[in-house]
């Protein structure tokens, strides 16, 4: 239909990526949850998804804002529904889809749900308003003790960055994005060649000339010497499995990726 219609829809662009996005909505993946994996997901993914990953004052705030619209729902002027009723209508489709990796699929609601909720504490007793704030400055203590690994960020009810690949991997928390900092850590270390298995893309890696021979988990059963570094949304693959169970990471880079040390007497060639 994008084809047929394209002389009329302006900017064609915005609706070209809007059928390329309903074309991928409607095919299925695997998606990860919790150690589980599954071809069309859950429909419970992307809540579980925001309870995980949202910061626990931002969690609280939200709460808070609707349970006081809902108890003044009669009392409540129309505009200061919309958010709420736009937010929940958007979770409504989102937990319909088949595509669940990444939280970020469901960011619209956000900024609606910040608006709906600021209304109603807005308009609630001053003590209740004063508890707001503190929220609030509770939410930029934790935005500046996460940096610089917001990609990877997970609440304290998960254990936090260094358990999130637990629940959930791919763009809620491994994407790719620490290149830059393995090649960091391998330069501190004195590491000049390393198997690999990276979740991103193969120009990084070239780009900052980190000396590496590409595996798969097969491959890597194999080894017998070596440093082995795999990211976190394939080291939770099934095919992964024997690694996880039969070897601890020497060390971790940017929370994302597993260092392994391998020896012919221990670790994962055995």
């Amino acid at each position: 239909w994008y084809l047929a219609l394209r002389p009329f829809l302006i900017p064609r662009d915005f609706f070209k990526g809007l059928t390329v996005l309903i074309g991928h909505v409607r095919t299925e993946g695997d998606s990860y949850l919790m150690g589980n994996w599954a071809r069309s997901g859950w429909w419970y993914y992307y809540p579980l998804a925001m309870l995980f990953k949202g910061a626990i004052p931002w969690i609280l705030a939200t709460a808070a804002g609707l349970v006081l619209f809902l108890r003044r729902l009669r009392q409540v002027a129309f505009e200061q529904w919309l958010p709420w009723v736009g937010a929940f209508a958007y979770l409504g489709f989102a937990l319909n889809s088949k595509i669940d990796i990444g939280v970020r699929h469901v960011l619209p609601m956000y900024p609606l749900l910040a608006v709906g909720a600021g209304c109603a504490l807005a308009q609630a007793p001053k003590k209740i308003q004063l508890g707001a704030w503190a929220l609030c400055g509770w939410l930029a203590v934790v935005a500046l003790a996460s940096y610089p690994f917001y990609i990877q960020y997970f609440n304290e009810l998960t254990g936090g960055a260094d358990n999130g690949y637990r629940y959930l991997i791919d763009s809620n928390y491994d994407w790719g994005q620490d290149a830059k900092r393995l090649k960091t850590f391998l330069d501190e270390r004195h590491i000049d060649q390393i198997y690999l298995d990276y979740f991103g893309t193969q120009f990084s890696i070239e780009y900052l000339k980190i000396p590496n021979t590409r595996v798969d988990a097969e491959k890597a059963r194999q080894l017998k010497q070596g440093w082995l570094v795999v990211s976190a949304s394939e080291l939770m693959r099934p095919e992964w499995a024997w690694l996880r169970e039969s070897a601890q990471p020497e060390a971790r880079a940017a929370h994302t990726l597993f260092v392994y040390q391998l020896t012919g007497q221990t670790g994962p060639a055995q």
